[in-house]
């Protein structure tokens, strides 16, 4: 089988990933051999081995495949947030007394030992701490999610150059919103009309159960969009704005949401008390920026991750929630009745 590969190093690494989740028996691994088509082209080839992999992935890691489409190129995954939105999304299962996030990590692991997924930098304990995706398994995700009406990239050439029509048309339940860092583009590309794709992307999407903004470049926008019209959302992810805005007190009216990421956003003033109308969600990272919690953590009964700033906050001593140190790298964690509640 390595020969027919045509010593392409990803068709190995897949179909490698793909035989090892199979016994060692004949019949299993000739019904593999029988259901590539060996001979088409190579890169026909490498896509045929793509694509049987694909087909072979548990229901539940076929969503979490398609996930990873959302993100820009070359895009460094981190681990944390990517189980974060998967969770949120509602795709993982547990087995036996495998807490979710657990679950969430050996789905990971197993994208990873099948080559669909690649480490890019563990941490010092041997953990995956990012992974990203070789070019032509992110391009085959792409068309497949949009294919099957799963999720779409709007690139950063469709936002610099403001064509909003894409926008209107992108009616998928997921979208990954690229803001592109190149001055070029940047200085075409003004913090209103900034703006009004935040408004685009609500008003023309209100089904939407998850929204991811990624960019490199600092303070794009002074003020969020409420969001009010998109009041199914799961996911809601900023952290590549790195921006300076106000925070809006309509956040307490998506009462769906589950992953609310504001890594870098500078907040003017407080974090408005409506964030505790959150009740569903399970992860709130607030890090690398200085906002300042209300004493509202309480209500949030399902919040398993949480991750400050270096501030100090006013509601980390309340209830069972131990107050954080003012270093970053501190740690404090307290055992719930059924997960482990971290805080960061």
């Amino acid at each position: 089988m390595v020969k027919k590969c045509g010593g392409l190093p990803l068709a190995i690494v897949v179909l490698g990933g793909l035989l090892s989740t199979k016994r060692r028996l004949i019949h299993e691994w000739e019904s593999v051999l029988r259901n590539i088509n060996w001979k088409l082209g190579k890169e026909e080839r490498l896509h045929s081995i793509i694509d049987l992999s694909y087909d072979d992935l548990p229901y539940y890691l076929k969503s979490c495949f398609l996930y990873t489409s959302l993100f820009p190129e070359d895009f460094r995954i981190k681990r944390r947030r990517l189980i974060g939105v998967w969770i949120a999304e509602g795709y993982i299962r547990q087995e036996g007394e495998e807490t979710l996030h657990e679950a969430a990590e050996n789905g990971l692991m197993e994208l990873i030992s099948r080559g669909m997924v690649q480490v890019e930098k563990m941490n010092s304990l041997g953990r995956v701490k990012s992974c990203r995706l070789h070019d032509v398994l992110r391009d085959f995700s792409i068309v497949k999610a949009k294919e099957d009406g799963f999720g779409e990239a709007l690139k950063a050439n469709i936002i610099s150059s403001l064509d909003m029509s894409s926008i209107e048309k992108s009616l998928c339940p997921r979208l990954g919103v690229h803001i592109s860092s190149e001055r070029d583009e940047i200085s075409r590309t003004s913090r209103v009309s900034i703006r009004t794709i935040f408004k685009q992307v609500a008003a023309y999407n209100k089904h939407a159960r998850s929204i991811l903004f990624m960019s490199y470049d600092q303070s794009f926008i002074t003020k969020m969009p409420t969001f009010n019209k998109v009041k199914l959302l799961r996911v809601l992810d900023l952290e590549g704005l790195r921006a300076i805005c106000e925070f809006p007190k309509e956040i307490g009216n998506l009462i769906h949401l589950r992953y609310l990421g504001m890594r870098h956003i500078h907040v003017k003033g407080p974090i408005p008390c409506t964030i505790g109308n959150l009740q569903k969600l399970q992860t709130l990272d607030l890090s690398e920026g200085n906002a300042s919690m209300p004493d509202v953590l309480w209500k949030m009964e399902e919040l398993r991750i949480l991750c400050l700033p270096s501030v100090t906050t006013e509601a980390a001593s309340h209830g069972q929630l131990k107050k954080p140190s003012h270093s970053k790298r501190s740690r404090s964690r307290e055992l719930d009745e059924e997960e482990h509640l971290h805080i960061y």
